[in-house]
């Protein structure tokens, strides 16, 4: 896959402040400042009562066709009790101004704060996202037993303590050190096994592969530890639009990724965003994975003067998927499966590479693709992701969609496809990227990927 970078500022990887207060003046809530770590219950319900009045006055300005709507400043309160979130569906030419409003979100739902599909030419201004309860769980290791391979924790007041869902989803919830200064330390990724209450806020962590018992680590007791668990959703979503803007957004939290743009025609503008630690707070990390991920978007993303740290895993990633071809039907006719949607239409160009080596294969146009009802081809598609791991890697493909192309040879007449070659959709694989202005980062996973 292939992205220009078109400007690219100098990054600064700025060293983490040091987060921990002498136990004398240690705040009974280190995840949230005052007054909201006191909020009342009838407080939070005037602010979910508040997030559905927006929640219907938004929508019923999108169906109106209005150009502009103003969030009010103030709390807005999104979970279970409804609304889940804010949604902004098809909406067109339209500037919502929130300067002043923040969102407080539930991180345990598997919804989106802020759903934005199927929009063109909208501009979200203004708003501050955050997650009440925290996002994530985070504490000092107390004791580590290298023998059994654990190591003993306590979770940090103010944080939640986690339950049975947080391990149920296996590799859900990585493992990130930090020293009692707050900075990340180095060591192998790994990935929480077991998480076993030990009474109060005290918890024994079992870990996947171990990784800081097999190899060399200085971890000691008194390091730091957090537990970001990835299996929720995203603090914004700009899925399948076009010419959206989000300027001066600040995300203090995300469950998942911060900001995740799908599909479309894309063309999408962040300025002036920020992702980071929430100030007057002891918190160690601002997402849980990537601050921002770009999928398969038509025309890659323009960054401007954002400010992106303490993430769980990349800063950026922009990329797309190659699809595999299942089965040739004809010299003119191939099966091919996809994920996470299909990345192309009717008249894009696609290239095919052989799965082995990866090397060219030719290309061809599609002239026309319909979506397989035939019942043995999708049965095929079931048994196809194990049949395609990679053993040195155990890397599967999950099949979502399955589509069927009649393409017209760029080179040659007949374009013979084996079972396994790669597709790569054009439309999606050239778009480029830019990165402009100041760009201050903070944290020692990846920067900037591009796949």
């Amino acid at each position: 896959m292939k992205h220009t970078l078109t400007v690219l500022a100098a990054l600064l990887l700025a060293p983490l402040a040091a987060l921990r207060a002498e136990q004398s003046n240690t705040p009974a809530n280190l995840a949230f400042p005052e007054p909201v770590a006191s909020w009342p219950e009838a407080v939070k319900e005037g602010q979910r009562e508040a997030a559905r009045k927006l929640a219907a006055d938004l929508k019923a300005a999108v169906a109106s066709g209005v150009k502009e709507f103003v969030i009010p400043p103030g709390n807005y309160r999104f979970g279970a009790p409804g609304p889940k979130n804010l949604e902004l569906v098809g909406a067109t030419n339209l500037h919502v101004n929130a300067a002043g409003a923040t969102f407080w979100c539930e991180p345990r739902q598997r919804v989106n704060a802020v759903a934005i599909r199927h929009c063109k030419d909208v501009r979200l201004a203004g708003v501050t996202i955050d997650y009440d309860p925290a996002a994530y769980a985070q504490g000092e290791i107390t004791a580590i037993d290298t023998a059994a391979k654990t190591l003993d924790m306590r979770i940090d007041a103010g944080f939640p303590l986690p339950d049975a869902s947080w391990t149920a989803q296996d590799g859900s919830i990585k493992a990130v050190f930090f020293d009692p200064q707050g900075q990340m330390r180095e060591v192998r990724m790994d990935w929480i096994k077991s998480l076993e209450p030990r009474g109060g806020r005290e918890f024994r962590v079992g870990f996947k592969h171990g990784w800081i018992f097999t190899y060399q680590s200085d971890i000691k007791v008194g390091d730091r530890l957090c537990l970001p668990d990835r299996s929720m959703r995203m603090a914004v979503t700009v899925d399948n639009s076009e010419s959206v803007t989000l300027e001066d957004v600040t995300i203090y939290a995300s469950p998942h990724m911060a900001v995740v743009e799908t599909g479309g025609k894309g063309g999408h503008v962040y300025r002036r965003c920020k992702v980071i630690r929430r100030p007057g707070t002891q918190r160690l990390m601002a997402c849980n994975a990537d601050v921002f991920h770009s999928i398969q978007v038509e025309r890659g993303p323009t960054i401007e003067e954002c400010e992106f740290a303490h993430a769980g895993d990349d800063i950026i990633n922009i990329h797309g998927f190659f699809g595999l071809v299942l089965k040739q039907k004809s010299p003119t006719q191939v099966v091919i499966l996809q994920q996470f949607g299909r990345s192309f239409a009717a008249g894009s160009e696609l290239e095919f590479f052989d799965w082995n080596n990866l090397a060219p294969l030719g290309r061809a146009q599609v002239k026309a693709l319909t979506e397989i009802q035939d019942a043995a081809l999708i049965e095929a598609a079931r048994q196809m992701p194990a049949a395609a791991a990679r053993p040195e890697t155990g890397s599967r493909l999950q099949i979502q969609e399955l589509i069927g192309h009649r393409v017209s040879p760029e080179k040659r007449k007949e374009l013979p496809r084996a079972s396994r070659d790669l597709m790569l959709s054009l439309s999606t694989a050239r778009s480029p990227a830019r990165l402009r202005g100041g760009f201050p980062m903070a944290g020692k996973i990846r920067a900037v990927k591009f796949q």
